[in-house]
């Protein structure tokens, strides 16, 4: 890549002034993205790093027992010694933080790098770097995840890349992919696709090295080589089926309206982003959304017409994730660059830059608030550009439809912040004060405002506050993250052998240290094998006569279909142990009307967070020994 030609300004920026933003935006950091344990997709590459540490302990859960993403990724190998090292709770957080530290560092150098110029480089990186923080896209689409997954540090390794890129050092910024692709290799491709992209406009050869690949790809998927023998492989109609089922934002077909808003506001921004940009900014900016496009329509062909397992499994939807990090952070750029006065709008494009910024900012925590999100940010990069190519504003028409598309968009927003939750507002309000002190440091480092502010000391405040209140765990979460070895009285209680834990699979494989006959999250798998696939939707159909809350937690873990309406019973227990024979005992958050069994209390109270905003909560676990039943 070319390195971006800096301009020079007349007064430098103080140290502190920059200590300062940065203080600001380790807040917004830990504002936006709370600490909650070992959740999500967490769970999962800890139970494959605790696997990687105790061969054979888990070798029959059903996430593992058929095989998993894990051999395509070194992460588990660098992750388990933490585990070791500090326990369960105390190796996820230490990586979590390191990684954390990680992204937002190479975003900073790559902010630098590609958008800074002269004396006002930090403070530029800093904003643009604070927006790819405080607007990360929704739950599909999310980068900077706020659990620890090695998607983490691959985004992380691949922002450097570029950064290295566009410095003009090439093989370190090979280096830093090469890495990525190690981790985690679905999120590294679109780094090395915006990065090929790039350098073929000044080295063409690049596009027989290309063929190249793709000819050894074919080679290696003819010679049954994993994972490119997949190349060559198409799921079968009952593999399918349960994917379409369990897995749906993997195909493009069966996306609905979140998918596609999301979807559309990142390519939206970064429309914005090449609107406003220039001749350094706008070739990354193209590139990004071409690598983006081309994801969605990878994973359609291959997915959805070609049912092709590989290019289903590298998920190519994901690439999207690289188009909005460079657009947010071509945004923040931009917004620097208003307050700092280098970049005039006109009243109406300044009104919609602060309707974009706030509602990418609240679209974070609710779909319906972004769902007109798209249209507007296009409008504004249409008005923009018009004026730019014309040098005169647009038609008054289309400023009335830009404002009814804004109203519009308002209205939604308002129905959408009544929604949310108490902790997705007091996040929003904590984010904005965030912003607001970086947006105050920048302009006193911009020369914006005149006389000397103390600001340090509302930055230390910011980022003390942010700390004391980002660990968001309850204490069930903080419970089962922390426990050092099983309890000996519920060990006592549970029979020898498969165990299926109502509601949360890490009871079993970091409470207990045992593997989990089924969950909904453990689903994940059934992209990567076939085994999964089929024992997956055998077991849900079993225990759905249980009514379990695992078909409550999620929208995409819907209760089968045949699943009794009435409260469990006695029968209900006894079928499930008959249909599954492998299974030793289940251990349920409520009981079996009539039926014997065993009771433990644990030290704390057992939540859980259900689909719709509704929470279950129980004090009592009941152990049921399918001996008894069957």
């Amino acid at each position: 890549m070319e390195r971006p030609e800096a301009t020079t300004e007349p007064a430098p920026i103080a140290p502190g002034m920059v200590v300062a933003a940065l203080l600001a935006l380790v807040a917004l950091w830990l504002v936006t993205h709370p600490y909650e344990g070992i959740f999500h997709d967490a769970r999962l590459y800890t139970l494959q790093a605790l696997s990687r540490a105790h061969p054979g302990r888990y070798a029959d859960d059903l996430f593992l027992a058929f095989g998993s993403q894990d051999r395509f990724s070194i992460f588990a190998s660098l992750y388990a010694p933490a585990l070791a090292a500090f326990g369960n709770g105390g190796g996820h957080l230490a990586v979590l933080v390191v990684c954390a530290a990680l992204w937002v560092a190479a975003a900073l150098y790559f902010a630098r790098g590609w958008l800074a110029d002269g004396a006002i480089g930090w403070p530029l990186a800093i904003g643009a770097t604070a927006a790819a923080v405080a607007f990360p896209g929704g739950i599909s689409f999310r980068y900077a995840e706020p659990f620890l997954t090695p998607r983490l540090p691959a985004e992380a390794l691949t922002l450097l890349a570029l950064a290295l890129a566009v410095r003009g050092r090439t093989l370190p910024a090979l280096l830093a992919l090469g890495t990525a692709l190690a981790i985690h290799p679905l999120m590294a491709i679109p780094g090395v696709a915006l990065w090929f992209l790039m350098e073929c406009r000044h080295r063409p050869w690049l596009w027989l090295l290309a063929a190249a690949g793709i000819g050894l790809a074919a080679v290696l998927a003819g010679l049954g080589v994993e994972p490119f023998a997949r190349l060559g492989q198409r799921f079968d109609p009952a593999w399918l089926a349960i994917v379409t089922s369990r897995n749906p934002q993997c195909l493009i077909s069966q996306w609905g309206d979140t998918e596609w808003t999301a979807a559309a506001n990142g390519f939206g921004a970064a429309a914005i982003a090449w609107s406003f940009g220039n001749a350094r900014t706008r070739p990354l900016i193209g590139a990004a959304i071409a690598v983006g496009a081309i994801g969605i329509a990878v994973g359609w062909i291959g997915g959805d017409l070609l049912h092709n397992i590989l290019l289903t499994d590298i998920q190519a939807w994901r690439w999207t994730w690289l188009t909005a990090a460079v657009a947010h952070l071509g945004i923040g750029a931009l917004l620097v660059d208003v307050a700092r006065g280098k970049t005039r709008l006109t009243m109406p494009e300044l009104l919609l830059l602060l309707v974009v910024v706030v509602m990418l900012a609240v679209s974070r925590y609710s779909y319906p608030a972004g769902a007109l999100l798209a249209p507007i940010m296009l409008a504004l990069a249409a008005l923009h550009h018009w004026r730019e190519r014309t040098g005169r504003p647009a038609a008054r028409w289309a400023i009335i439809l830009v404002a009814y598309l804004t109203v519009q968009l308002l209205v939604l927003a308002a129905g959408a912040l009544r929604g949310l939750p108490a902790p997705g507002v007091a996040t929003l309000v904590g984010a904005g004060l965030c912003l607001v002190l970086l947006a105050g440091i920048i302009a006193v480092a911009a020369g914006r405002m005149r006389g000397q502010v103390a600001v340090l000391v509302p930055a230390l405040v910011a980022v003390a506050v942010a700390a004391a209140y980002w660990d968001q765990r309850t204490p069930w979460r903080g419970h089962v993250d922390s426990v050092a070895a099983p309890p000996a009285d519920l060990v006592a209680l549970l029979p020898a052998g498969s165990l299926y834990w109502e509601g949360d699979m890490t009871a079993l494989w970091l409470m207990l240290q045992r593997p989990s006959y089924f969950s909904c999250d453990q689903g994940a798998g059934v992209l990567f094998a076939r085994g999964t696939a089929i024992a997956y939707a055998a077991r849900a159909e079993s225990l759905a006569r249980l009514r379990p809350l695992d078909f409550r937690q999620y929208d995409f873990c819907p209760m089968p279909a045949g699943a009794p309406r009435r409260p469990r019973s006695v029968a209900d227990l006894a079928d499930v142990c008959r249909r599954e024979p492998e299974l030793a005992g289940v251990v349920l958050a409520s009981p079996v009307a009539g039926a014997a069994g065993r009771t433990w209390t644990p030290p704390v109270r057992f939540e859980l967070p259900l689909a719709g905003g509704h929470r279950f909560s129980s004090n009592r676990f009941h152990i049921y020994a399918c001996a008894a039943f069957r």
